[in-house]
């Protein structure tokens, strides 16, 4: 079959077509610029090769009939023709470094994109205008090119299922989207204007920006686009070097301005035809146990210090997860009651033998223990059944002790009985009401949590577990979704899985069909990695695209205060939500399991502080205990003096290893200089080999790599070494990043505040500009919140009022929250006033959450918002108002 695609071009038979319009001179002919357009063109080859989906939003997924380079569309660098008749127009622009309409690179690529938008797809059959159903026009770039286009990115997708009624401005979400929007659509009206004679409408506007992409590619050697093709190479039968050999075919094809379909690909790389084709009966890969334990290893291995196996305490959530599992023993809790409600019906009913009504009741509720006692088995509960049964037997007992017929009524003991059955089953309907029921018949299980409260490790001691147990688990985490790009794409590449996202669930699907049990996938830290940009605009139909497998949940986790901006409304409206406390409710036997386990002897005092529920700060904690005894002998430290001593503790370890003189502090040196590296990048890690130049400039190895600096922090498990499922990387490209995120979010707080110190002074001006430009999802606020009042004496609420008092007031919630975790001496008259005015506030559910934080901080001696101050607070109230406070 010969197929011409346009003007100029061969043909991807080898003919051509003389039919058509003239080709673009763009793209021009500079060989960084020829590059980049060749690595974009073996990315789509290695796609077509495999046979992989395209993404973009185009469903139903079509395949890749064949790719080319200069094409002669208007948009040329690199084509791609799809089966059903569609194309992607890509114009490949490498360090597009500014978004506004001095940038040549820019200017030329929206002109090129308003050309095809406006001119439609020359054919060999026809001219036709690009469809939003089928055709795609992209931007593809680097990742050297400015962070605008990854929010840029974001706003588009999220047009794509913006309502028509709503303005296409609001279409952006953050104050820095806003910006970036606001840009773009005026360079897009002005270049417009330019070439079309006049201003677009509205409706043009929306229908051109719908089916635009921007496609950051990241081909550095541990980048995931390079990463995924290489998977996909390797899965189509490939050999090595492969996509180095596709580049050049690019450079070769963008002279010859031709195209290839993908059997002649294949061809080029001796890849056999069927090779790269799947079919229902024979999909590429294979899930199995022994697979999902190497994929889970690797992810635990990831997690570093997040979680110890040695080191579990079993928390309320707990249950929530495992009657999301469909495990049978998330059931015990109602056969309990149900159990005890049948024994004292029994014994009502032997006192009064001949009434047939209790016997009736008797057998019921007998039938209904026999139901819920049997093996649940992986199906959905009859929970509104069971419910309605028990409220229906405790409508029966409400009319028995009155009922004149039996003789005994005034019996105390026939009542307790009667009672005792009453408030057994009234329990049971309270807890068919509850999560555990909710989360088994959803598909959709999201656990909300404050940083550090163990979210990761309850996900990787349920994968594991269910694992051994022969349940199907995935655990992907959010430090991997290093890109705003498909988050499928991602998490394929990252699982080194060889086929497409639907042959994978397919896979999974069948293995837990077979096994009998629900697999769980699961997603750790929404708002890590680029998951506060990612997740909002492609959470919904990542999900979507799970949903129509019947044997597999999906559990989620994200932050407490980034769970808006990861998680939009229909995606928690249509899921489980659960808040993860900590070690709420169990903190007593959570410090003698991490004391025990540290071989510690027990505090002076007892550590009521709330903090001390958050199994990160314990374990902080103990850890700087074993080295600083004295944390345990005085009054329960804040987080930033436990922090502070922890790698204090770390730097006293480390200078005895490397024989340093402790006094140079070259841990304490070495975090500060890697953190001014990550913030310099934009990043929360570094590759190895960045963080080893960083290290050997802090402290020159002498002896070799066991004596290094850089070994004795992984040592310590202050930083870790992240794989991002690139294990075929080079040891050097593996990136390297701090092994608390709760650390890491101390460390660049305490850099930020430290580059404004000027002459021994803090510049509150230069404090808050820094503090307005981070994001609501950004985790270094919360270090803020604390770090500000006790290193500057100022809330990060007050300081950013000045510059931005329109955000000022949402951040009220994160400073309230800071206030346990703060030392005593910093409590601001500003943080006081707005707990004062929390806990007066006519809003109990305010009030109360505010009571949550300041009853606790009463009971320490000494402290600015002790007893005495939270009695005097609470006499403004009346009496009936306190207690119901």
């Amino acid at each position: 079959m010969a197929l011409c695609l346009a003007g100029r071009d061969k043909v991807v038979a080898g003919q051509h077509d003389d039919a058509g319009g003239a080709a673009s001179s763009g793209g021009s002919r500079a060989a960084g610029g020829i590059g980049f357009q060749a690595e974009v063109f073996a990315w789509w080859a290695a796609l077509a090769i495999s046979d992989g989906e395209p993404g973009f939003d185009l469903l139903p997924a079509p395949r890749v009939l064949a790719v080319g380079c200069e094409t002669g569309f208007p948009v040329d660098d690199v084509g791609v023709a799809l089966h059903n008749g569609g194309f992607i127009l890509i114009q490949a622009k490498r360090g597009m470094r500014r978004l506004d309409s001095s940038s040549s690179d820019l200017r030329k690529a929206i002109d090129q994109l308003i050309d095809a938008f406006r001119g439609g797809l020359r054919t060999r059959v026809e001219v036709r205008a690009v469809d939003l159903a089928r055709d795609r026009l992209v931007v593809a770039t680097d990742t050297s090119s400015s962070g605008a286009f990854d929010d840029l990115a974001t706003i588009l997708a999220r047009l794509r299922g913006h309502p028509d009624t709503l303005p296409l401005e609001s279409a952006a979400g953050t104050a820095k989207q806003v910006d970036v929007w606001r840009r773009f659509l005026g360079i897009l009206e002005q270049r417009w204007a330019e070439l079309a004679g006049t201003a677009p409408t509205q409706e043009e506007l929306r229908r051109f920006c719908r089916i635009l992409e921007i496609h950051r590619l990241d081909f550095t050697d541990t980048g995931i686009d390079r990463r995924r093709a290489l998977s996909l190479l390797e899965c189509a039968g490939a050999t090595d070097g492969s996509f180095e050999r596709l580049i050049q075919l690019g450079i070769a094809f963008a002279h010859e301005r031709s195209w290839r379909l993908t059997h002649q690909l294949r061809a080029a790389l001796d890849v056999p035809t069927e090779s790269g084709v799947s079919t229902p009966n024979r999909p590429r890969g294979h899930v199995s146990f022994e697979w999902l334990r190497h994929r889970l290893d690797e992810a635990v291995e990831d997690l570093g210090p997040r979680y110890n196996r040695e080191l579990t305490v079993k928390v309320p959530v707990g249950r929530v997860t495992a009657g999301f599992a469909r495990l049978d023993a998330a059931l015990s809790p109602l056969r309990v009651q149900l159990r005890q409600a049948h024994a004292a019906l029994g014994r009502a009913a032997a006192k009064e033998s001949g009434d047939q009504r209790l016997a009736d009741l008797l057998t019921e509720l007998a039938d209904l223990r026999n139901s819920i006692d049997a093996p649940a088995g992986p199906g959905v509960l009859p929970v509104d059944s069971w419910r309605s049964r028990c409220s229906a037997m405790i409508e029966s007992l409400r009319q028995i002790p009155n009922d004149p017929a039996i003789g005994s009524r005034e019996s105390s003991k026939f009542r307790g009985t009667v009672d005792s059955c009453w408030d057994h089953l009234e329990l049971a309907v309270r807890w068919l009401r509850g999560r555990i029921p909710q989360a088994w018949n959803d598909s959709v299980l999201l656990i909300t949590g404050e940083q550090g409260r163990g979210k990761s490790h309850l996900l990787a001691d349920t994968a594991l577990s269910s694992i051994r147990d022969g349940q199907p688990a995935v655990l992907l985490l959010g430090q991997h979704f290093l890109h705003t790009s498909d988050p499928w794409t991602q998490a394929i590449a990252n699982l080194r899985w060889p086929g497409t996202a639907e042959e994978f669930l397919t896979a999974l699907n069948s293995l837990a069909k077979a096994a009998g049990r629900r697999a769980l996938l699961m997603v750790d830290a929404l708002n890590e990695g680029e998951g506060t940009t990612m997740w909002s605009t492609r959470l919904a139909g990542f999900l979507r695209q799970i949903r129509r497998f019947d044997w597999i949940g999906v559990v989620l986790t994200v932050r407490t205060i980034a769970r808006d901006a990861c998680v939009p409304d229909n995606v928690r409206e249509n899921a489980v939500v659960v808040d993860h406390r900590g070690f709420a409710d169990v903190e007593f036997d959570a410090v003698q399991e991490f004391f025990r386990h540290y071989k510690l002897t027990s505090p002076a005092t007892p550590l009521l502080q709330r903090e001390f529920r958050e199994p990160l700060f314990l374990e902080l904690f103990c850890r700087a205990a074993q080295q600083h005894s004295p944390l345990l002998t005085g009054a329960a430290p804040g987080l930033s003096a436990v922090l502070d001593t922890f790698l204090t503790t770390r730097d006293k370890v480390v200078s005895e290893r490397l024989n340093i003189d402790p006094h140079d502090r070259v841990v304490v040196t070495a975090c500060r200089e890697l953190a001014t590296a990550m913030l310099s990048l934009g990043r929360r890690w570094l590759s190895r080999q960045e963080a080893k130049q960083i290290t050997e400039r802090v402290w020159p190895t002498t002896g070799g790599f066991s004596r290094s600096l850089f070994l004795a922090l992984l040592t310590e498990r202050v930083l870790i070494q992240s794989f991002v499922g690139a294990r075929e990387a080079t040891p050097d490209a593996q990136p390297v990043q701090f092994a608390y995120e709760r650390l890491a979010d101390h460390v660049v707080a305490t850099v930020l505040i430290d580059s404004t110190r000027h002459h021994g002074r803090y510049d509150h001006d230069e404090l808050a500009q820094i503090s307005a430009g981070l994001t609501a999802g950004d985790t270094t606020l919360d270090a803020l919140t604390v770090l500000l009042p006790e290193r500057v004496g100022i809330e990060l609420i007050d300081l950013i009022h000045a510059v931005a008092p329109h955000t000022s007031s949402m951040l009220s919630d994160r400073v309230i929250a800071s206030l346990p975790l703060r030392a005593p001496n910093a409590i601001t008259a500003t943080a006081a006033g707005l707990v004062e005015e929390r806990l007066l506030s006519d809003d109990l559910q305010v009030a109360r959450a505010a009571a949550n934080v300041a009853v606790p901080l009463a009971c320490l001696p000494g402290h600015r918002l002790d007893y005495r101050w939270l009695h005097a607070t609470l006499t403004a109230m009346p009496m009936w108002r306190r207690d119901m406070t």
